[in-house]
């Protein structure tokens, strides 16, 4: 659907922010790509895909249209720049951690942290940086 975020209220930006029906066959509702890999025009696109260098899916753990949908509305919905869908609360967890941490850091805990978190602290990532 066309138009800025700005102009659209949150309700609106839920349904329709980043997709277009008629780029899709006229389609309200977008379609959910069951595929695990996508096809190129060219090598040297799926190179450069491959490489970060060029935009495109190629491989639907890292990325595909079903999942863009989703990221850019809940971007908008948040008024943030952009917005990382992840299969399960542990996979967001590990991807931060992984993202802030660096060998030697120190991370101060509750007592009562979510017991899959204490152990990918503990036996997990902590063993990465006693090397």
């Amino acid at each position: 659907m066309s138009g800025s975020s700005k102009q659209q209220g949150f309700a609106t930006r839920a349904i329709h922010h980043g997709y277009d029906p008629q780029a899709h066959g006229g389609a309200l509702v977008p379609p959910v790509y069951q595929t695990a890999t996508f096809a190129f025009p060219s090598v040297e696109y799926g190179a450069a895909c491959f490489a970060g260098e060029a935009a495109g899916h190629f491989y639907s753990r890292i990325s595909n249209p079903t999942l863009a949908v989703l990221e850019n509305r809940m971007a908008s919905l948040e008024g943030g720049e952009a917005a990382l869908a992840l299969a399960s609360g542990m996979g967001a967890i590990t991807a931060t951690l992984w993202t802030l941490l660096r060998p030697g850091d120190e991370v101060l805990l509750g007592s009562t942290l979510y017991g899959c978190t204490f152990a990918f602290l503990h036996h997990g990532i902590g063993e990465f940086g006693s090397g």
